[in-house]
Formats: C-alpha cells, structure tokens, sequence
C-alpha cells in the first residue's frame, strides 16, 4: 500500500468518523428536543382532561343537588308508598340532563331507577354503609347496567323530611362520548380503559379507532399500571407507526383503580428526522471521500508532466554547454 493510498484511508476514517459524531449528536439533542416537547404535550393534554373532568363534575353535583331540592324528591322522601314513584327516577334524570339517577330510600333500598327501573327494591349497601363519598363532590363509580357494567362519573346528596332520609344518586357514564369534548393536538390521541372485569377485556377500551390492534398494542402497559398502580411511561411499536404512550391510574372513592388514562404521541416525525439526518451524514461523508480520490487520481498526472516540462529543460541545457565548449576548444 502506497503512502498516498493509506493517506486516503486514513482521510475517509477519519472523515466517517467525524459526520457520526456529528450525526449522533444531533440525532441526541434532537430527541432529547422532541421528548421534552412531547412530555410538555402531554402534561397539557392531562391539565385539559383534569379540567374537563372537573367542569363535568361540577355539572353533576350541581344537577344532583337540584334534585334534592325540588318538591318531587321531597314528596318522595316523606311517601310511604315508594311504589307510586316508580318511574319518578326517569322524568327527573330527563328534567336535569343526567343519564344516570337512582331515588334510594334511608334503609338503602331503590324506590326508582333511571337507568334500571326493574331494580326496585334492590338495596344499595354503598349509600348506607359507612360513607366514602361525600356531598357535594364527583367521583368515579362502577355503576352496574342491565347490559353489563359502566364506568360513571357521579354524586350523591341526601333529602331529609318528615322524619324520612333519601339519596339522590345521579352521574353521567365515562365512555367515547366524554373522550370526543377534548381537543387533542396533531399526531395526539386520549384513550381510556375502563377498569370493570377481573381480566383485560378489549371492548372497555373507549377512544379507540381500531380496538382489536390498540387492545392488543396497549394491554401489557395497561395491566402493568393496574398492578403497580402508578403512572407509566412507554413507547409502543417501531419505525414511524411507533407511539410514545403516557397512561395514568384513575381510582374511585374506595381508592379501587377504575380506569387507566392513555395519552399517545406519534413519534413519526422524530423518526422522519431522524432518517433525513441520516442520510444528509452518508451525503456529506460520501462527497467528503470522492473528493479527496478525485485528488488523488489528478496529481500523478500533474506529476508527470512537470517531470515532462523538466526534462526537456535539461535537454536544452546539455546541448548549450556542449557547444560553448566546442566553441572554447575551436
């Protein structure tokens, strides 16, 4: 190997090694960038659903705490005969825009139900045992439905008259409809599980456009923050489709975890810019090492025809001193 061609090597190492230092660099800070970006992104979009949570909270109480007010509730609570206010539960959940409103007498037993009328009777131990809720304050509940369990945001005042106690109970269910108020930036989406069987069941994943693939995608993070009970961080598939998920445990007035909050970043961006940087480095260090061989090939040329040019300078200059010296000796 000739001296000019280990130079060479040694100029595309070093040359290689300089743009994917460079690149590496760059391609760090970028992420660092986009991850603190992204976790900005995020704490917003948890601010907007706590708010939102709050507002529609505050809504409840105050659409719960005007049924306790109102003379029906108080002809309810002073009647001897609950079975004349078997359907009260409906028209008042109607009047006050609740979907969910259960008139439960001060023995725990249901005088009407909104959203289960035939549950007359039934007996609700969580009114009277011990209270964990507390007037005037939303909370989440597993609400049971004819057709399976729901997830609610509720609130529960009580009625007292004529010596007689009622609990008001109303709230709203927790699903798509909740998930469709917030306004979510580009490359974001908000899922959420809801918490309500012993096993993962992908139907409770609300928010999302393919549950099947998103089930399967988000259950082990899911499960991992319902068996930890603390928020996780994770990023979930690979290339552009890969997502940065930020889930969040949600729990109920017994401190049982409900729901899992799923808040998704696309990282396809930081993977676009990530490959352009990529391929602008093999640019660079590709330009870099044609440039110095298209160098190495022009100088021996250059070379030749110096030694070209010289040589015929010292034919000149023999035949000069070869006639003065004919010249001295004539």
């Amino acid at each position: 190997m000739t001296f000019r061609t280990r130079l060479l090597v040694v100029f595309t190492l070093t040359v290689v090694a300089s743009v994917g230092m460079v690149e590496w660099l760059v391609t760090r800070a970028t992420r660092k960038a986009f991850e603190r970006v992204e976790s900005q992104r995020a704490d917003v979009l948890v601010a907007q659903f706590q708010r939102e949570f709050d507002r529609r909270g505050q809504e409840i109480v105050r659409a719960v705490k005007d049924v306790a007010l109102s003379d029906a509730a108080v002809s309810v609570a002073i009647s001897s005969d609950d079975s004349a206010y078997y359907n009260e539960a409906s028209a008042m959940a109607r009047a006050h825009g609740l979907g969910l409103l259960e008139l439960v007498g001060g023995d725990g037993a249901i005088v009407s139900s909104a959203e289960w009328p035939v549950r007359f009777g039934y007996v609700e131990d969580w009114l009277t045992a011990p209270p964990a809720w507390k007037p005037g304050v939303a909370f989440l509940r597993r609400e049971e439905l004819p057709d399976g369990f729901t997830l609610a945001l509720a609130a529960v005042e009580t009625v007292n008259a004529g010596g007689r106690q009622l609990y008001v109970a109303g709230g709203q269910q927790l699903d798509q409809g909740f998930l469709d108020t917030l306004v979510l930036p580009a490359g974001m989406r908000v899922l959420l599980y809801r918490n309500l069987e012993p096993q993962f069941a992908p139907h409770l994943l609300a928010g999302s456009t393919d549950t099947a693939t998103d089930a399967a995608e988000f259950q082990p993070l899911i499960e991992r923050v319902i068996r930890e009970r603390r928020p996780r961080v994770a990023t979930l598939g690979s290339g552009a489709a890969a997502e940065t998920v930020h889930a969040l445990p949600l729990t109920g007035i017994e401190d049982n975890l409900l729901a899992v909050l799923l808040i998704s970043s696309s990282r396809r961006e930081l993977v676009e810019l990530e490959n352009s940087l990529g391929r602008n480095g093999a640019w660079v260090a590709a330009g870099a090492i044609l440039g110095a061989a298209a160098g190495r090939k022009r100088r021996p040329g250059g070379r030749r025809k110096l030694e070209h040019h010289g040589g015929g300078d010292v034919a000149r200059r023999d035949r000069a001193i070869g006639a003065s010296l004919q010249s001295h000796d004539a």
